[in-house]
């Protein structure tokens, strides 16, 4: 959670350094078109909820406290990958009835935000999504962790979460050193 803040602090702070240096209509030298400052100042709050959005996925949530992030005609894309080969469309109810399965399949997940960018009303994302499926009797041993590279991006209708597409590539078949490499 800690790393989650500050890489998005990191990422605010610096789209509103940008902002700051550039006057508006004036190029920075080095970052091609000018940013408009009233972008740059919409921009904080869609990082904040993103932010506290991937927190609430990495505990233990419940689908009423993931709704409070999902504007009302909310919908989730999930693109195919190793264990969804058709891919899925969610409306707001499906997305919170997935959450409630999660809770009951996973032992753990944990989303670890990578980097982050925007502009406008949409915040893209690199997470880390890290898993564990319930195994019987609970033995933590007896169920692998699952890893996937995932790329989310959101975007924002007032205030809240009003599209969300994610496009996830699992790694279950190496080695936690093996992906160290």
């Amino acid at each position: 959670a800690a790393r989650l803040t500050a890489e998005l602090d990191a990422a605010r702070i610096n789209a509103a350094e940008k902002a700051a240096a550039i006057r508006p209509g004036q190029p920075h030298p080095s970052d091609g078109p000018a940013i408009d400052l009233r972008q740059a100042a919409a921009m904080a709050p869609h990082f904040e909820t993103a932010r506290r959005y991937l927190e609430a996925l990495s505990s233990a949530a419940t689908p009423e406290d993931i709704a409070h992030y999902l504007g009302p005609d909310a919908v989730l894309e999930e693109y195919p990958h190793a264990f969804l080969p058709n891919g899925a469309r969610h409306r707001r109810d499906g997305i919170l009835q997935s959450r409630a399965e999660d809770l009951a399949r996973l032992r753990f997940q944990q989303f670890e935000l990578r980097g982050a960018t925007g502009g406008g009303s949409q915040v893209a994302m690199e997470v880390l999504w890290h898993g564990s499926g319930n195994a019987p009797g609970n033995d933590p041993k007896a169920t692998p962790v699952f890893d996937a590279r995932t790329a989310i991006f959101l975007t924002f209708k007032d205030g809240r979460i009003a599209h969300q597409r994610t496009y996830a590539c699992f790694e279950p078949w190496s080695t936690e050193s093996e992906r160290s490499l």
